[in-house]
């Protein structure tokens, strides 16, 4: 509910990161990639314009994949987040329903490469910023590769307060990419290396309120046993 007396209103918007992806177990394999993030969108909005009442759908972070010894999987996308004038049909997020979007990071593959970074919230995915709303959109970061050694590290604030998941160590019993502090931001140490099926988990990602900030998960560390670990999950959107 818009505040009474409000005459404007500031949003900023997030999409959901995209989750990691595992690779196939076994000999020579290279480890899977991280998730991309969340895109961001700023909007200014003239309240005289607007209904009393709008709606956030938050998009989710990718789902995780399960770890296993069957086929990699890839890691799924994060949702987009979406400011609405009323409630979507469905909980759906269609063009027409929108005022102001920002899209959710691609998941990471099975082996090697990274999840793409959010693409820029466009006109043409919500028609009603085109009348209600002044907005400026950036787009998500790619998450780090994955390697047949040591994943690679994510770095903070190298363009968003935000960032992909770290990649995947692999076979060769790789590291995982860590996540690379910067600022105010401190490390998060990918997973260690480890034969069978004792690799280590990268550690979990987090997320600042002042100033807002969110830094993905590092990748998991390289195993040459014949059980793959877990994906990482992405963060919600917000």
């Amino acid at each position: 509910t818009i505040p009474r007396n409000a005459n404007m209103l500031y949003v900023m918007l997030v999409g959901g990161g995209g989750a990691g992806g595992r690779p196939t177990p076994g000999a020579a394999t290279a480890g899977g990639g991280g998730g991309g993030s969340g895109g961001v969108t700023h909007g200014i909005l003239l309240t005289n314009a607007l209904p009393k009442q709008l709606y956030v759908h938050v998009g989710r972070g990718g789902v995780g994949t399960a770890g296993g010894t069957g086929a990699g999987t890839a890691g799924t996308a994060g949702g987009a987040t979406g400011l609405m004038p009323y409630a979507a049909p469905s909980g759906t997020i269609a063009a027409a329903n929108v005022i102001l979007l920002a899209n959710g990071g691609g998941g990471g593959a099975v082996a090697t490469t990274a999840g793409a970074a959010a693409a820029v919230f466009a006109l043409t995915a919500g028609i009603w910023a085109g009348s209600l709303a002044s907005w400026v959109a950036y787009a998500g970061r790619i998450g780090a590769t994955g390697s047949a050694t040591n994943g690679t590290a994510s770095t903070a604030l190298a363009t968003l307060p935000l960032t992909g998941g770290g990649g995947g160590g692999g076979s060769s019993n790789g590291t995982g990419g860590n996540q690379t502090g910067a600022g105010v931001f401190v490390t998060v140490s990918g997973g260690a290396s480890g034969a069978g099926a004792n690799a280590g988990n990268g550690g979990h990602g987090y997320e600042l309120k002042q100033p807002f900030g969110a830094v993905g998960g590092a990748g998991g560390g390289g195993t040459n046993g014949s059980t793959g670990q877990s994906g990482g999950t992405g963060g919600n959107g917000a």
